[in-house]
């Protein structure tokens, strides 16, 4: 009797083990099955973040100036306002003042007269009187004269070392705008008198022309009284027949 209970225990005991067994994997498979859901809302939910984290972006981008439109806006700047929002700039933040420093003295090399002046006679020597040619008389655009397309080219020659004259005086680079301008005026005189080249037979005016406008251009933005004392003594030391053409104003 006794051992007929005990095997009726056991049965029982195994047959709830059996059904718990069975409940335990019941439940895991709806875990499982929770859970791959949950992965998908998961990445769906991701997917659609990433989406609009992407719009966002690109909508920034659109808003944004260009490259094309930064540089415009920088090159409409004139220099006054330049200086003005420099100085604002290395007041506001000292490491944008040290960077403006170290910049400044980067820029500020040694500038040799000499060494202008034999760029500009080169730059004018290797100008072509092929270029005149070919370029001139009847064209289908009209008539273009010789004489005043040689002239363009030849303001074209100097003009980037006018320009660096332009920057230095309106940086208030007084000192080197000088030096530029020596430098300059002795290429041009240069050119005048040691020149072999056919196209200055289609030039003829333009050394002298130029070296009184850029002396007087020079003059004009220069406000240091003894630069300009200076300036005049070296013109008439060393471009003695065009000194009276720069003091007849």
């Amino acid at each position: 009797m006794a051992s007929h209970t005990f095997l009726l225990l056991c049965a029982n005991l195994v047959s709830g083990g059996i059904a718990f067994i069975q409940r335990m994997r019941e439940v895991f498979m709806k875990m499982k099955k929770l859970f791959i859901q949950w992965q998908r809302i998961s990445v769906q939910v991701f997917n659609e973040w990433f989406k609009m984290k992407k719009i966002a972006k690109k909508d920034t981008k659109s808003t944004a100036p260009s490259k094309e439109e930064r540089e415009n806006i920088l090159n409409d700047i004139s220099s006054k306002y330049a200086y003005e929002i420099l100085k604002k700039l290395a007041d506001e933040d000292v490491k944008i003042s040290k960077r403006i420093e170290e910049l400044a003295l980067e820029y500020l090399v040694e500038v040799a007269p000499d060494d202008i002046a034999e760029s500009v006679f080169d730059d004018l020597e290797s100008l072509q009187v092929e270029d005149v040619w070919d370029n001139s008389g009847g064209t289908r655009h009209g008539y273009v004269d010789p004489n005043e397309l040689a002239s363009e080219m030849f303001e074209e020659a100097i003009e980037p070392y006018v320009e660096e004259m332009r920057k230095c005086l309106a940086l208030l680079r007084y000192d080197e705008a000088k030096l530029h301008c020596q430098g300059i005026l002795k290429g041009l005189y240069k050119f005048e008198n040691e020149g072999l080249t056919e196209f200055k037979d289609w030039a003829t005016d333009d050394p002298n022309t130029y070296f009184i406008q850029i002396f007087d251009e020079w003059k004009e933005g220069n406000k240091n009284p003894e630069h300009l004392e200076e300036m005049q003594i070296y013109v008439k030391k060393n471009f003695h027949d065009w000194y009276t053409d720069i003091m007849r104003k």
